[in-house]
């Protein structure tokens, strides 16, 4: 809520730009996103090896950004 909240009021006082942002960025971001909902369910609980499944696609999107 925090960084939203402050996001927001910073692009209310001077509009963000975004350009750094590339297709696949994104593409990870709603997959991860489309991931963590069916994952979360009805209780809200991530169980210990969805965590880590969510991890190790983490480690996996850093090694694709690092450069080579």
């Amino acid at each position: 809520f925090n960084l939203l909240n402050i996001l927001g009021l910073a692009a209310l006082v001077r509009p963000l730009a975004a350009d750094h942002v590339r297709g696949a960025d994104l593409a990870v971001m709603i997959a991860f996103a489309l991931v963590l909902v069916p994952m979360m369910g009805i209780k809200f609980v991530i169980k210990r090896w969805e965590g880590a499944l969510l991890l190790a696609g983490y480690a996996g999107y850093l090694v694709y950004l690092w450069p080579t």
